[in-house]
């Protein structure tokens, strides 16, 4: 597997600074207790994204979902999604990535507006420094700052519980929900709330695939 490569910083800050143009700044990532940060979080569009980001993109993706080929050919599963965190190192190379769906889903209550977390990865090498809590940490407060009163993810509940994320019973309806049990490593559906809006009961409907 080639090593992931650097995107020079002046293309994603006039990109980031052009997508988040009059919607507030952008959270900054914590830092882990008593340790020095060694690496810095940035919004991207995914329509912004370039060639040579795709392709360092994929990478990452390769090594962090080696149980599914499609990321050879495309950044991401069943749905392109409209916003994404990066994570670099401090030799600008990409070492963590959340991708966030906005999305509106049917319950009983009505329509609800979620935000929809997808391959969310920290590369192998990089594990263990704090940098999945530190994106989803900032990737909430910018979701909570644009009234999304809800996160969404697929995953194991060991990982994300301590992040508040809570899995959920409902019965979640999805276009590929018959073909979700052929997935190698398929997680749990769990929300995390960002607002006083209750959780609903019942079956929630994607209306389109899972993320």
């Amino acid at each position: 597997m080639a090593s992931v490569s650097a995107t020079p910083r002046c293309d994603l800050e006039k990109t980031t600074s052009a997508v988040l143009e009059g919607q507030g700044d952008v959270p900054t990532a914590p830092s882990v207790a008593g340790r020095e940060r060694k690496w810095e979080l940035a919004y991207r569009s995914d329509l912004e994204l370039t060639d040579a980001e795709d392709q360092r993109l994929r990478t990452l993706l390769v090594a962090c979902f080696y149980y599914n080929p499609i990321f050879w050919f495309r950044r991401y599963y069943l749905e392109r999604p409209a916003h994404r965190w990066i994570a670099r190192n401090t030799a600008d190379e990409i070492v963590g990535h959340v991708a966030v769906h906005d999305k509106v889903v049917g319950s009983s209550q009505g329509d609800i507006r979620i935000g929809g977390l997808a391959e969310v990865c920290v590369t192998p090498s990089h594990r263990g420094l704090g940098i999945l809590k530190g994106m989803l940490q900032t990737v909430h407060e910018w979701m909570a700052a644009r009234d999304y009163p809800f996160s969404m993810l697929y995953g194991q509940p060991h990982i994300y519980t301590s992040s508040g994320y809570s899995a959920i019973a409902n019965d979640v309806r999805a276009s590929n929900s018959p073909l979700r049990w052929l997935v190698p490593r398929r997680g749990r559906p769990m929300i995390k709330a960002l607002g006083a809006l209750p959780w609903p009961k019942g079956r929630i409907d994607l209306r389109g695939p899972t993320f």
